[in-house]
């Protein structure tokens, strides 16, 4: 994003230049102009405003070809933080079109990283899990100094559609490939997947190893804190939901997303309570909130494939 920014700059301070220059010729081209009000508003985060000036200028015979590439990268750019905010039925369009332009953007820049990613995580969330998969295993094999959060990806979309043994085997790939990991991340979604498998003592296990590089992720807590509480050890559970509910009240709230620090609390505090009224019982609440899975760990949910799918198939590689 800052790249665009910068971008953004010197264009509008070009076209200025133009604007006062003689003869007339020198004036910025109508496309260039939108770009450049497109690129400024998406400094300003006005995505929604931004992405219909940049989708008319890259189709405008007008706009220069060395500008094309910016402009590309720039409704992916806007296209892609919509999707990640809107509405459930605006989702899919600001996933599609971020697609379409990921494509593009690829066939502009053979070398680039960026294209597949976004194209990778736009197919995940139109539903496309193998598309997105295919995308995945391309940064992987190209990008290898990149490969654990391609193996993560490829890992936490198998672990949505239900397939744990294939979760695991996208992780178990990775370290065979690259050796033994010591960040969290790794540690935190394999014990994601192993939860899901009802290996419990193994999660805590791999939590454990993660919190040796990363003790400050709270998260880490919280999900060990489900695995332990699933073990029936509920002092070490309780101990853990306690620590990161502390480290979450600490951390500032999402900037325009107040209520989902407020919404995330909340659930930690139920399943908390849960872990204390149950502990004499030694038996774990089911439903609601208050199942520390519904906080702790990514179930399957699978999406039925978006219907724009085809549609941006059909559209072409190019718009």
């Amino acid at each position: 994003m800052g790249r665009l920014l910068g971008v953004a700059a010197i264009l509008v301070v070009a076209m200025l230049a133009m604007g006062a220059a003689d003869p007339p010729a020198s004036q910025p081209t109508g496309a260039e102009t939108m770009l450049a009000q497109g690129l400024t508003l998406l400094d300003q985060s006005e995505f929604e405003r931004a992405w219909p000036l940049l989708d008319e200028a890259i189709g405008r015979p007008d706009l220069p070809a060395e500008l094309r590439l910016t402009a590309v990268r720039a409704v992916v750019s806007a296209s892609i933080r919509l999707g990640g905010g809107a509405r459930v039925p605006d989702k899919d369009a600001h996933y599609a079109r971020a697609l379409k332009y990921s494509r593009v953007w690829a066939d502009l820049d053979k070398t680039a990283r960026g294209p597949h990613d976004w194209a990778a995580l736009s197919l995940w969330k139109l539903g496309d899990y193998d598309g997105a998969k295919s995308e995945y295993d391309v940064l992987y094999r190209r990008w290898p100094t990149d490969r654990s959060w391609s193996a993560i990806n490829m890992a936490a979309i198998d672990r949505e559609r239900g397939r744990y043994a294939d979760s695991l085997a996208d992780l178990d790939r990775f370290v065979a490939d690259a050796g033994p990991r010591q960040g969290m991340p790794y540690h935190y979604h394999r014990a994601a997947t192993l939860m899901l498998l009802g290996r419990d003592a193994e999660a805590v296990r791999e939590i454990d190893d993660g919190l040796i590089a990363q003790p400050g992720y709270g998260w880490a807590y919280i999900r060990r804190a489900c695995a332990n509480a699933r073990l029936r050890k509920y002092d070490q559970a309780i101990a853990d939901q306690r620590f990161a509910l502390e480290m979450l009240r600490a951390l500032p709230a999402p900037a325009g997303r107040e209520d989902y620090k407020a919404t995330k609390i909340k659930e930690v505090e139920t399943v908390l309570d849960g872990f204390v009224a149950t502990k004499a019982g030694g038996r774990l609440p089911t439903e609601g909130a208050a199942d520390c899975m519904s906080v702790s760990v990514t179930e399957d949910r699978m999406r039925t494939p978006s219907p724009l799918l085809t549609a941006t198939a059909a559209g072409g590689r190019a718009p």
